[in-house]
């Protein structure tokens, strides 16, 4: 890989020489290498590719470099700013129009169509042979091509799938119709029906005409798959525009024979691995690995989430530093993977442990309960989903739980307390240390107070709901107002509880006569209130309150790290934009005196231990211990190692005492530092859950 620095070094030199043919010889040098080998350099090369006029090419890099790693916001806009921009009065256009047309036009089934400013599929490069689109929340690029699957050619029917260019529908539509005289006579019309991706379908409301697709209103048009098979294979009969032949029924019965013959050739397939999968467990060898510590371990995980692929990378990258085999199994949006490659992978690798986030082994996969399955429990929906319902673990299924002081899930009756395994999660000590800096990077990163979290509008927040629900935005707004006019950083549970009780009190001392139907429904709209509450208004408002108290204080070097900051104008100055986690974010924490939590549910968080691992200082946000779902306080003391900010006023002394106190703050940043190297990194947590499994199953091996 130093050659490939050294030739994007000397064409970056031709570049500035003006020596532009030699530069592209170079990069033409580069694009020949295999994309995976090279996949470090995508964002490099894409640019280069760029500045050359190679336009197209580059896209190839820049969507490759955004399916890697997580991209700046920067790197987001540019590529926005140079593709979408200069043909945006166009693609505005466009949508408005096609959104009328598809609404009046009587064939066309699909979702509601959102407003232009909250489109979210923006396409890049368009072609002949190609359709580049940027997806917003993913933050991904697809590439379509002009190829189409189109299923049975004949005079029945035709279903067609993203035909990005129309021509293919187009053709077929001349190709099939049937003269006016005929058409008159017997009012019979072959039926086209044009299906897309929901995300592509979007991107062609901006850059297509829909309406040369109306001839003769033969062609249906869906923007779901899902729509297609409910209106055709439910309400096959209920169409008053087409007539069915005995042909045509037969076709589809056909087709979905020729469906179901696939779906018994794959369940043949995963009913032959699984039995091959049976017999190699059978003699309980994955037990005997675990006693000696020497399991294979498969980890597998999604583009879900960002910082969830971290997570997986490290414990994988912790399993192989104390000598595991391991696989990484990502399973990525553009790359969809079934139960049928996953088991064919799980029969080939023959792993002794499997080791998901969130997921429980009936979330993903039906395999050999021989397997030990690991969930490492980390998201609230997730626990929530645990708590509210009854799902029995199998023999081998075990959860690794962060939420490790969460008293309900300890209780659980349908789950024995031995199947947890205390795993809080931690950080990657050989990714958050101390770096050296240049001067370019202390004066990017230093300062005096750092907050790292997307940000969103409180406001727009309490207005969305309260248009959704008028009785939950006028309690939203309440709270608002108490919350920025008291001296609370967020409103606990206990809180929100009084709170509420005293809008039902208040509410049924105003009912008169028998109302128990109006009072039960209010009753639910009150709890619906409360997740909405704890989940989501805290959430935001701890992060408002947080800012806004210490700008009005008088602190000025203050870094908002995160998406959506600049949003605001009132913190604008201090957005910095996203983050990149690992070595970018722990020179974050290493050049910032402070850096604040803003968690109001779990006071462990990696944030925490990244800090204190990058050499920086933490203060965490107080939470009432019996609210804690997941308590710092079970390893480190409060005060005197583990500093908490309770209220405003608390917030603004405790940031002024030790921005003033540098020593104390170095101080409590090593005991941070010593605590976390020890309780958690990812080698102690795999050691942790592999030494529970080896006492576990040394004392059960004989009920196996």
């Amino acid at each position: 890989m130093e050659d490939i620095n050294k030739i994007i070094d000397e064409i970056i030199e031709l570049k500035f020489k003006n020596l532009n043919e030699e530069a592209n010889i170079l990069i033409d040098k580069i694009i020949h290498i295999d994309l995976e080998l090279i996949v470090d350099y995508s964002l490099d090369i894409a640019l280069l590719l760029f500045e050359n006029g190679r336009y197209k090419e580059a896209l190839k890099y820049f969507k490759k470099y955004l399916e890697e790693f997580e991209p700046k916001e920067e790197i987001i806009n540019g590529i926005i700013d140079a593709y979408y921009k200069g043909n945006e009065t166009e693609y505005i256009g466009n949508y408005k129009q096609n959104v009328e047309d598809l609404k009046n036009y009587e064939y066309y089934y699909g979702e509601d169509f959102v407003p232009y400013n909250k489109v979210t599929c923006l396409p890049l490069w368009f072609d002949d042979e190609h359709l580049y689109y940027l997806e917003l929340n993913e933050k991904l690029i697809f590439c379509y091509t002009k190829d189409v699957q189109e299923v049975d050619n004949n005079n029945g029917y035709h279903i067609i799938f993203n035909d990005i260019h129309f021509n293919i529908s187009l053709q077929i539509e001349k190709d099939t119709f049937i003269d006016d005289i005929c058409y008159k006579a017997t009012k019979f019309r072959t039926p086209i029906y044009l299906i897309f991706d929901n995300s592509l379908f979007q991107c062609l409301l901006l850059n297509m005409k829909f309406n040369v697709l109306f001839i003769r209103n033969r062609i249906f048009i869906y923007n779901n798959i899902n729509f297609y098979l409910k209106d055709n294979i439910n309400n096959l009969f209920r169409k008053k525009i087409i007539f069915y032949s005995y042909k045509e029924i037969n076709d589809y019965l056909k087709y979905i024979q020729l469906i179901i013959k696939k779906i018994n050739y794959a369940n043949s397939i995963l009913d032959k691995n699984n039995r091959e999968i049976e017999l190699y467990y059978k003699d309980n060898k994955y037990i005997q690995n675990i006693i000696k510590k020497n399991p294979k371990v498969l980890i597998i995980t999604t583009e879900f989430s960002t910082i969830l692929k971290y997570h997986s990378r490290y414990l994988n990258n912790a399993l192989n530093r104390i000598g595991l085999e391991t696989f990484y199994l990502e399973i990525k949006f553009n790359k969809p993977i079934n139960n049928l490659d996953i088991v064919d992978f799980i029969n080939n690798f023959k792993p002794d442990i499997i080791i998901t986030i969130n997921w429980l082994r009936k979330d993903i996969i039906n395999i050999s309960d021989k397997i030990v399955f690991l969930t490492w429990l980390q998201d609230i929906p997730f626990l929530r989903n645990l708590k509210n319902s009854e799902i029995y673990l199998e023999k081998n299924d075990f959860i690794l739980n962060h939420f490790i002081t969460d008293k309900e899930l300890y209780n659980l009756k349908n789950i024995s307390s031995d199947r947890f395994i205390d795993a809080p999660i931690c950080s990657d000590e050989f990714t958050y240390k101390k770096y050296e800096l240049t001067k370019e990077e202390k004066e990017k990163y230093s300062c005096d107070i750092c907050l790292v979290a997307h940000n969103s509008d409180i406001y727009e927040f309490v207005r969305e709901k309260k248009e959704i629900n008028l009785i939950t935005g006028i309690i939203l707004e309440k709270l608002l107002e108490e919350s920025l006019n008291s001296n609370k950083i967020y409103f606990s549970k206990k809180e929100i509880n009084e709170f509420l009780n005293l809008v039902l009190e208040n509410f049924i001392n105003d009912c008169t006569g028998s109302l128990e139907d109006l009072i039960g429904n209010f009753k639910y709209i009150i709890n619906v209130i409360k997740e909405d509450i704890i989940d989501k208004f805290n959430y935001t408002i701890i992060k408002v309150n947080i800012v806004d108290t210490l700008i009005n204080a008088g602190f000025k070097n203050i870094k908002l790290w995160g998406r959506e900051w600049s949003n605001i104008e009132r913190f604008k100055p201090y957005a910095m934009g996203e983050a990149k986690n690992g070595e970018e974010l722990s020179k974050i924490f290493q050049s910032s005196k402070i850096v604040l939590g803003c968690n109001n549910a779990s006071s462990i968080q990696s944030r925490v231990f990244e800090t204190f691992l990058s050499g920086g200082f933490f203060i965490n946000c107080y939470i009432d211990p019996n609210e804690d779902i997941s308590d710092i306080r079970k390893y480190f003391k409060e005060d005197e190692e583990m500093v908490f900010f309770r209220t405003k006023e608390d917030l603004i002394n405790k940031v002024k005492y030790y921005l003033e106190n540098d020593e104390e703050r170095k101080r409590m940043s090593n005991i941070g530092r010593e605590i976390s190297l020890r309780e958690f990194t990812y080698t102690g947590l795999a050691n942790r859950f592999l030494n529970y499994l080896q006492e576990y199953y040394k004392n059960n091996y004989k009920e196996q």
